[in-house]
């Protein structure tokens, strides 16, 4: 058990707590839960007027929490095999345990794990059920932490106020999603203690492609196969829904592919709109609807394989939208065949770190234990979530980072390493 203490400080007595958690998102959260459990005083310091904001939109606002299938590679940042003994430990076995506890069922969607309410305000009703408010400040922007290395006392600044304890979690998020109060002005927390973070890209973002290439398919959703390409070669392949929006491309499979072409240039979304049907099967029922309907307009063509949006601009792009079905040629269905089969997208940009679900980079790895998150440059100094150079892919695996990280430093702290 580790309760806090009291100091005299310039005259006046303070409260030193065993450990400060900054960021109240999940994993200060999850961590908070942890050391309530364990009868371990902690003060969690929330810069947001309220804890959680971000949690609440995770899984489209359903709480995609983690995934049945945890591996390494859906992981990205420099060290590959960082983060393999906080997500073999701590794995998706325990986070449902951990919410069992709580009385929140979880349920599987294909991969994903959701809660069964699917909403995500479940997760953080059954989060801040059991800590107690008075050890939670929100509104409570933390401006500096030093550190008195001879007294082994943190010292972390407020705009109000100044707080005292044996220990600091950094669990501030990164760069994405500025609307919750992760700006990415957090990480100088971490770098004047000297640790040094990576460049940083948004990761799971919607992805900009060239001018016209999505002209008149905005809101029109496809479930496909969608491969990157770098330079021409390929680097990630992903199925699952693709959503056009007014300059590009989003959804699942483009949220998944963005981490992966995040800092790369020569880009292409390379789209499979009928990725269960092969090309030959294809060419042969156009064929048979030619020939059954050959009165009928092109640009109808390909209408039942794709959404007719996207049936009426392959099909104008090809030049047979105005043709009738008897007019169109063999070469022309295979032409049109083929391009179902793949057609390109070259990504120039992307929307940026406000419409982004995550940082890709952060705080480089090699200065941290991988085992307890603990800082190798300052005694008691935490750093777990998406502040470290740990970004996973879309589907529930950076909720479960968050997790796993935490309960790397809540072992640290219950087995006494501080």
């Amino acid at each position: 058990m580790l309760k806090y203490y009291i100091i005299k400080q310039f005259g006046v007595l303070f409260v030193v707590y065993p450990i400060i958690i900054v960021g109240g998102g999940f994993s200060g959260l999850v961590l908070a839960n942890g050391l309530t459990d364990n009868n371990i005083d902690f003060l969690l310091l929330e810069r947001n007027d309220r804890v959680g904001k971000k949690l609440l939109a995770t899984g489209n606002g359903r709480g995609n929490v983690t995934n049945k299938n945890i591996a390494l590679e859906n992981y990205h940042g420099a060290d590959f095999s960082f983060p393999s003994f906080a997500l073999k430990t701590y794995d998706n076995r325990h986070i449902e345990g951990f919410f069992d506890k709580k009385g929140i069922i979880l349920t599987c969607e294909d991969d994903k794990v959701y809660p069964a309410s699917l909403q995500a305000n479940s997760l953080l009703d059954g989060l801040r059920l059991y800590i107690d408010e008075a050890k939670i400040k929100t509104n409570a922007y933390v401006s500096d932490i030093t550190f008195d290395k001879a007294k082994k006392l943190f010292t972390v600044k407020t705009k109000d106020d100044i707080y005292y304890s044996r220990a600091v979690a950094l669990c501030v998020g990164g760069m994405a999603g500025k609307a919750f109060g992760t700006d990415g002005s957090s990480y100088r927390l971490a770098e004047k203690f000297g640790h040094k973070v990576s460049k940083l890209y948004p990761a799971l973002v919607q992805l900009v492609t060239e001018k016209g290439s999505v002209k008149g398919l905005k809101g029109v959703k496809q479930t496909v196969k969608a491969t990157l390409t770098v330079g021409g070669k390929v680097i990630k392949t992903a199925v699952g829904d693709l959503l056009f929006t007014d300059n590009g491309l989003s959804g699942n499979t483009i949220f998944t592919l963005s981490s992966f072409s995040a800092g790369k240039t020569d880009c292409t979304i390379n789209v499979e709109f009928v990725p269960q049907i092969d090309v030959e099967q294809i060419i042969k029922s156009l064929k048979n609807r030619r020939d059954s309907y050959p009165d009928l307009l092109g640009e109808t063509l390909l209408s039942g394989l794709v959404h007719s949006r996207i049936s009426s601009k392959i099909c104008q792009e090809a030049g047979v939208a105005k043709l009738i079905y008897s007019k169109i040629s063999d070469k022309q269905i295979e032409m049109l065949a083929k391009t179902l089969k793949n057609t390109c997208f070259k990504v120039v940009d992307t929307t940026g770190f406000d419409n982004a679900q995550v940082t890709n980079g952060g705080v480089l790895t090699k200065d941290v234990n991988p085992e307890t998150m603990e800082s190798k440059l300052v005694s008691g100094l935490y750093l777990c979530g998406e502040v470290l150079d740990v970004a996973g892919d879309c589907g529930g695996y950076n909720l479960q980072w968050a997790y796993s990280s935490a309960n790397c430093v809540l072992g640290a702290i219950i087995n006494g390493n501080r």
